[in-house]
Protein backbone atom coordinates (compact mmCIF):
# COMPACT_ATOMS: atom_id res chain seq x y z
CA UNK A 1 0.00 0.00 0.00
CA UNK A 2 1.39 3.37 -1.40
CA UNK A 3 2.32 6.21 1.20
CA UNK A 4 0.15 9.32 0.91
CA UNK A 5 2.48 12.23 -0.26
CA UNK A 6 2.75 14.98 2.30
CA UNK A 7 1.53 18.18 1.25
CA UNK A 8 4.05 20.85 0.81
CA UNK A 9 3.53 23.92 3.24
CA UNK A 10 1.80 26.95 1.29
CA UNK A 11 4.34 29.36 0.25
CA UNK A 12 3.57 32.70 0.80
CA UNK A 13 5.08 36.10 0.00
CA UNK A 14 6.74 38.54 2.14
CA UNK A 15 4.37 40.25 4.47
CA UNK A 16 6.23 42.17 6.71
CA UNK A 17 5.39 45.71 4.57
CA UNK A 18 1.66 44.86 4.03
CA UNK A 19 0.06 42.60 6.32
CA UNK A 20 2.88 43.35 8.69
CA UNK A 21 2.36 47.03 8.71
CA UNK A 22 -1.59 46.90 8.70
CA UNK A 23 -1.32 45.01 12.24
CA UNK A 24 1.19 46.89 13.54
CA UNK A 25 -0.91 50.05 12.58
CA UNK A 26 -4.20 48.37 14.02
CA UNK A 27 -2.32 47.25 17.33
CA UNK A 28 -1.81 51.50 18.48
CA UNK A 29 -4.32 52.61 16.81
CA UNK A 30 -6.47 49.81 19.61
CA UNK A 31 -4.19 52.11 22.11
CA UNK A 32 -5.31 55.14 20.87
CA UNK A 33 -8.73 53.75 21.57
CA UNK A 34 -8.37 52.93 24.78
CA UNK A 35 -6.96 56.77 25.25
CA UNK A 36 -10.00 58.22 23.98
CA UNK A 37 -12.52 56.02 25.96
CA UNK A 38 -10.91 57.18 29.43
CA UNK A 39 -10.69 60.53 27.87
CA UNK A 40 -14.58 60.40 27.06
CA UNK A 41 -15.13 58.77 30.37
CA UNK A 42 -13.73 61.69 32.37
CA UNK A 43 -15.34 64.22 30.42
CA UNK A 44 -18.85 63.19 30.40
CA UNK A 45 -18.67 62.43 34.36
CA UNK A 46 -17.08 66.01 34.87
CA UNK A 47 -19.34 68.70 35.92
CA UNK A 48 -17.93 70.75 33.49
CA UNK A 49 -19.67 68.67 30.75
CA UNK A 50 -23.17 70.14 32.23
CA UNK A 51 -22.31 73.24 31.67
CA UNK A 52 -20.97 73.21 28.10
CA UNK A 53 -23.26 73.49 24.62
CA UNK A 54 -25.62 70.83 23.64
CA UNK A 55 -23.78 70.53 20.14
CA UNK A 56 -20.64 69.91 21.95
CA UNK A 57 -21.39 67.36 24.14
CA UNK A 58 -23.31 65.76 20.62
CA UNK A 59 -20.26 65.83 18.88
CA UNK A 60 -18.78 63.79 21.42
CA UNK A 61 -21.01 61.60 21.58
CA UNK A 62 -21.47 61.38 17.71
CA UNK A 63 -17.99 60.43 17.58
CA UNK A 64 -17.03 58.39 20.45
CA UNK A 65 -19.87 56.06 22.05
CA UNK A 66 -23.85 55.68 21.26
CA UNK A 67 -26.49 57.71 20.18
CA UNK A 68 -30.02 56.06 19.33
CA UNK A 69 -28.62 52.75 18.06
CA UNK A 70 -26.20 53.49 15.97
CA UNK A 71 -22.40 52.92 17.36
CA UNK A 72 -19.89 56.23 17.48
CA UNK A 73 -17.76 57.03 14.59
CA UNK A 74 -14.45 56.62 16.31
CA UNK A 75 -16.06 52.91 17.50
CA UNK A 76 -16.72 51.89 14.03
CA UNK A 77 -14.01 52.73 12.25
CA UNK A 78 -11.88 50.61 15.28
CA UNK A 79 -14.39 48.00 14.50
CA UNK A 80 -13.97 47.76 10.60
CA UNK A 81 -10.04 47.77 11.21
CA UNK A 82 -10.28 44.72 13.54
CA UNK A 83 -12.50 42.94 11.31
CA UNK A 84 -10.31 43.38 8.02
CA UNK A 85 -6.81 42.08 10.25
CA UNK A 86 -9.37 39.27 11.38
CA UNK A 87 -10.23 38.36 7.38
CA UNK A 88 -6.41 38.67 6.72
CA UNK A 89 -5.15 36.93 9.59
CA UNK A 90 -8.14 34.45 10.25
CA UNK A 91 -10.45 33.53 7.89
CA UNK A 92 -7.96 33.72 4.92
CA UNK A 93 -4.92 32.41 6.85
CA UNK A 94 -2.23 30.64 4.83
CA UNK A 95 -4.73 31.84 1.62
CA UNK A 96 -2.29 33.87 -1.03
CA UNK A 97 -5.36 34.01 -3.11
CA UNK A 98 -6.75 36.44 -0.93
CA UNK A 99 -4.07 38.61 -1.26
CA UNK A 100 -4.78 39.09 -4.65
CA UNK A 101 -8.86 39.84 -4.09
CA UNK A 102 -10.46 43.19 -4.12
CA UNK A 103 -14.07 44.35 -3.93
CA UNK A 104 -15.46 46.38 -1.19
CA UNK A 105 -15.73 43.19 0.97
CA UNK A 106 -12.17 42.23 0.60
CA UNK A 107 -9.34 42.55 3.38
CA UNK A 108 -7.56 45.43 1.94
CA UNK A 109 -10.78 47.60 1.39
CA UNK A 110 -12.39 47.01 5.41
CA UNK A 111 -8.88 47.48 7.09
CA UNK A 112 -7.64 50.59 5.40
CA UNK A 113 -9.81 52.17 2.88
CA UNK A 114 -12.95 51.52 4.10
CA UNK A 115 -11.94 52.19 7.76
CA UNK A 116 -10.34 55.69 6.23
CA UNK A 117 -13.80 56.82 5.08
CA UNK A 118 -15.28 56.42 8.31
CA UNK A 119 -12.29 57.88 10.05
CA UNK A 120 -12.41 60.81 7.91
CA UNK A 121 -15.84 62.12 8.64
CA UNK A 122 -14.73 62.56 12.31
CA UNK A 123 -11.20 63.99 11.06
CA UNK A 124 -13.70 66.95 9.45
CA UNK A 125 -15.85 67.23 12.65
CA UNK A 126 -12.69 67.61 14.30
CA UNK A 127 -11.22 70.45 12.07
CA UNK A 128 -14.03 72.31 11.54
CA UNK A 129 -14.16 72.52 15.83
CA UNK A 130 -10.06 73.62 15.07
CA UNK A 131 -11.69 76.28 12.97
CA UNK A 132 -14.41 77.61 15.19
CA UNK A 133 -11.61 77.60 17.85
CA UNK A 134 -9.95 80.15 16.11
CA UNK A 135 -12.24 82.26 15.49
CA UNK A 136 -13.32 82.25 19.11
CA UNK A 137 -10.05 82.41 20.25
CA UNK A 138 -9.17 84.92 17.53
CA UNK A 139 -12.37 87.71 18.91
CA UNK A 140 -9.89 88.96 21.30
CA UNK A 141 -6.54 89.47 19.43
CA UNK A 142 -7.21 89.23 15.57
CA UNK A 143 -8.90 91.89 13.78
CA UNK A 144 -11.70 90.98 11.44
CA UNK A 145 -10.13 90.71 8.23
CA UNK A 146 -7.19 88.51 9.73
CA UNK A 147 -10.35 86.12 11.73
CA UNK A 148 -12.05 85.76 7.83
CA UNK A 149 -8.85 85.14 6.08
CA UNK A 150 -8.32 82.10 8.33
CA UNK A 151 -11.39 80.47 8.16
CA UNK A 152 -11.43 81.11 3.96
CA UNK A 153 -8.40 79.05 3.85
CA UNK A 154 -8.80 76.82 6.71
CA UNK A 155 -12.69 75.59 6.10
CA UNK A 156 -12.39 75.11 2.57
CA UNK A 157 -8.70 73.01 3.52
CA UNK A 158 -10.68 71.08 5.22
CA UNK A 159 -13.88 69.59 3.45
CA UNK A 160 -10.94 69.43 0.54
CA UNK A 161 -9.11 66.93 2.97
CA UNK A 162 -12.39 65.50 3.27
CA UNK A 163 -12.60 64.57 -0.56
CA UNK A 164 -9.26 63.64 -1.00
CA UNK A 165 -9.87 60.72 1.91
CA UNK A 166 -13.36 59.59 0.50
CA UNK A 167 -11.53 59.70 -3.25
CA UNK A 168 -9.19 57.35 -2.00
CA UNK A 169 -11.45 55.14 -0.44
CA UNK A 170 -13.67 55.09 -3.49
CA UNK A 171 -10.52 54.17 -5.49
CA UNK A 172 -9.26 51.75 -3.00
CA UNK A 173 -11.42 49.34 -2.82
CA UNK A 174 -10.32 47.89 -6.10
CA UNK A 175 -6.89 48.00 -5.03
CA UNK A 176 -5.02 44.94 -4.13
CA UNK A 177 -2.26 44.43 -2.43
CA UNK A 178 1.37 43.84 -3.41
CA UNK A 179 0.46 45.63 -7.11
CA UNK A 180 0.88 48.82 -8.51
CA UNK A 181 -1.44 52.00 -8.08
CA UNK A 182 -3.38 53.85 -10.15
CA UNK A 183 -2.58 57.26 -11.09
CA UNK A 184 -5.89 58.28 -9.44
CA UNK A 185 -5.22 56.62 -6.22
CA UNK A 186 -1.93 57.58 -6.00
CA UNK A 187 -3.05 60.79 -6.38
CA UNK A 188 -5.41 61.16 -4.12
CA UNK A 189 -3.37 59.29 -1.44
CA UNK A 190 -0.68 62.44 -2.08
CA UNK A 191 -3.62 65.03 -1.63
CA UNK A 192 -5.35 63.78 1.54
CA UNK A 193 -1.98 63.93 3.58
CA UNK A 194 -0.50 67.43 1.96
CA UNK A 195 -3.84 69.21 2.56
CA UNK A 196 -3.71 67.35 6.55
CA UNK A 197 -0.44 68.98 6.61
CA UNK A 198 -1.07 72.29 5.74
CA UNK A 199 -4.59 72.17 7.65
CA UNK A 200 -2.36 71.56 10.71
CA UNK A 201 0.22 74.37 9.85
CA UNK A 202 -1.98 76.82 9.38
CA UNK A 203 -3.97 76.42 12.79
CA UNK A 204 -1.09 75.78 14.36
CA UNK A 205 -0.01 79.63 12.70
CA UNK A 206 -3.40 80.86 13.63
CA UNK A 207 -3.27 79.94 17.28
CA UNK A 208 0.20 80.79 17.94
CA UNK A 209 -0.49 84.68 16.48
CA UNK A 210 -3.96 84.59 18.64
CA UNK A 211 -2.56 83.55 22.20
CA UNK A 212 0.58 85.98 20.83
CA UNK A 213 -0.89 89.10 21.03
CA UNK A 214 -2.91 88.58 23.82
CA UNK A 215 0.17 88.56 26.56
CA UNK A 216 -0.76 91.01 28.94
CA UNK A 217 2.91 91.35 30.98
CA UNK A 218 0.80 89.46 34.11
CA UNK A 219 3.37 86.70 34.78
CA UNK A 220 0.68 84.56 35.58
CA UNK A 221 -1.73 85.01 32.74
CA UNK A 222 1.46 84.93 30.16
CA UNK A 223 2.47 81.36 32.00
CA UNK A 224 -0.72 80.15 30.84
CA UNK A 225 -0.24 81.62 27.44
CA UNK A 226 2.94 79.54 27.24
CA UNK A 227 0.80 76.33 28.17
CA UNK A 228 -1.80 76.93 25.83
CA UNK A 229 0.42 77.66 23.14
CA UNK A 230 3.22 74.50 23.62
CA UNK A 231 -0.20 72.33 24.17
CA UNK A 232 -1.16 73.96 20.42
CA UNK A 233 2.07 72.81 19.15
CA UNK A 234 2.25 69.36 20.55
CA UNK A 235 -1.25 68.27 19.84
CA UNK A 236 -1.04 69.38 16.03
CA UNK A 237 2.56 68.42 15.56
CA UNK A 238 1.47 64.77 16.07
CA UNK A 239 -1.03 64.82 13.28
CA UNK A 240 1.43 66.65 11.15
CA UNK A 241 4.02 64.15 11.60
CA UNK A 242 1.45 60.88 11.16
CA UNK A 243 0.41 62.95 7.72
CA UNK A 244 4.15 63.42 6.84
CA UNK A 245 4.83 59.63 7.52
CA UNK A 246 2.05 58.62 5.69
CA UNK A 247 2.91 60.72 2.48
CA UNK A 248 7.11 59.54 2.79
CA UNK A 249 6.34 55.91 3.19
CA UNK A 250 3.66 55.99 0.01
CA UNK A 251 6.18 57.57 -1.87
CA UNK A 252 9.15 55.55 -0.91
CA UNK A 253 6.87 51.96 -0.95
CA UNK A 254 4.11 52.53 -2.84
CA UNK A 255 3.58 49.08 -3.29
CA UNK A 256 3.07 47.93 0.33
CA UNK A 257 0.90 49.42 2.99
CA UNK A 258 2.80 51.32 5.47
CA UNK A 259 1.27 54.33 4.96
CA UNK A 260 -2.25 52.50 6.09
CA UNK A 261 -0.52 51.75 9.00
CA UNK A 262 0.22 54.88 10.14
CA UNK A 263 -3.64 56.48 8.50
CA UNK A 264 -5.08 54.26 11.20
CA UNK A 265 -3.74 56.62 13.77
CA UNK A 266 -4.66 59.88 12.05
CA UNK A 267 -8.07 60.14 13.36
CA UNK A 268 -7.73 58.99 16.49
CA UNK A 269 -5.26 61.48 17.01
CA UNK A 270 -7.24 64.05 16.05
CA UNK A 271 -10.03 63.05 18.48
CA UNK A 272 -7.49 62.66 21.79
CA UNK A 273 -6.47 66.09 20.71
CA UNK A 274 -10.41 67.77 20.74
CA UNK A 275 -10.61 65.30 23.99
CA UNK A 276 -7.38 66.44 25.59
CA UNK A 277 -8.77 70.29 24.81
CA UNK A 278 -11.98 69.50 26.94
CA UNK A 279 -10.50 67.86 29.40
CA UNK A 280 -7.57 70.68 30.33
CA UNK A 281 -9.59 73.78 30.66
CA UNK A 282 -10.29 73.99 34.42
CA UNK A 283 -6.26 72.94 35.07
CA UNK A 284 -5.43 76.04 32.79
CA UNK A 285 -8.38 78.01 34.64
CA UNK A 286 -6.55 76.75 37.85
CA UNK A 287 -3.30 78.16 36.78
CA UNK A 288 -5.28 81.22 35.67
CA UNK A 289 -7.04 81.61 39.38
CA UNK A 290 -5.37 79.82 41.96
CA UNK A 291 -8.50 80.77 43.69
CA UNK A 292 -10.19 77.37 42.37
CA UNK A 293 -8.48 74.93 44.14
CA UNK A 294 -10.16 76.00 47.48
CA UNK A 295 -13.58 75.06 45.92
CA UNK A 296 -12.35 71.92 44.37
CA UNK A 297 -10.94 70.80 47.56
CA UNK A 298 -14.38 70.68 48.57
CA UNK A 299 -16.01 68.82 46.08
CA UNK A 300 -16.32 64.87 45.38
CA UNK A 301 -16.42 65.46 41.56
CA UNK A 302 -12.83 65.09 39.87
CA UNK A 303 -10.21 68.46 40.05
CA UNK A 304 -10.95 68.57 36.52
CA UNK A 305 -14.73 68.92 36.55
CA UNK A 306 -15.89 71.70 38.96
CA UNK A 307 -15.12 74.80 37.34
CA UNK A 308 -17.21 76.37 34.93
CA UNK A 309 -17.66 79.80 33.05
CA UNK A 310 -20.25 80.79 36.01
CA UNK A 311 -17.77 80.12 38.73
CA UNK A 312 -18.18 82.88 41.38
CA UNK A 313 -14.35 82.78 41.97
CA UNK A 314 -13.21 84.34 39.39
CA UNK A 315 -13.71 87.95 39.93
CA UNK A 316 -14.38 90.66 37.36
CA UNK A 317 -11.26 92.51 38.02
CA UNK A 318 -9.55 89.23 36.53
CA UNK A 319 -12.19 89.34 33.65
CA UNK A 320 -11.49 92.68 33.31
CA UNK A 321 -7.75 92.81 33.04
CA UNK A 322 -7.07 89.17 31.76
CA UNK A 323 -8.32 88.59 28.23
CA UNK A 324 -6.45 84.76 28.81
CA UNK A 325 -9.57 84.11 30.48
CA UNK A 326 -11.94 84.13 28.00
CA UNK A 327 -9.07 82.02 25.42
CA UNK A 328 -9.62 79.22 28.10
CA UNK A 329 -13.29 79.26 28.56
CA UNK A 330 -13.69 79.98 24.80
CA UNK A 331 -11.87 77.33 23.37
CA UNK A 332 -14.57 74.75 23.46
CA UNK A 333 -17.44 76.53 26.04
CA UNK A 334 -20.36 78.25 25.95
CA UNK A 335 -19.90 82.09 25.14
Amino acid sequence: MSAVPASRPTSLPALDNTLGALYIGASLAMLLYGAICVQTFLYITSNRARSDRWWLKLLVLVIVVRTSSNAGLDTVQQGVIMAGMYRFLVSDFANPAALEEGGADSGVALTTYESSIIGVCSVLLMQLFFCWRIWKIGASSLNLWMRITFMAITVPLAFFNFASYIAMGVLGSQHRLQTSNSPGFSLAVKLAASSGMAFDVIVTLAMITSLHRVRSGIIRSDHVITLLTLFTVNTNLITTLLSVGSLVTFLVLPDATVYGGISFLIAKSYLNSFLAILNSRDYLREKLDPSMSIHEAQSSHPVFAEFNSTDTTTTQQMEESEPESALVNDSSTKV
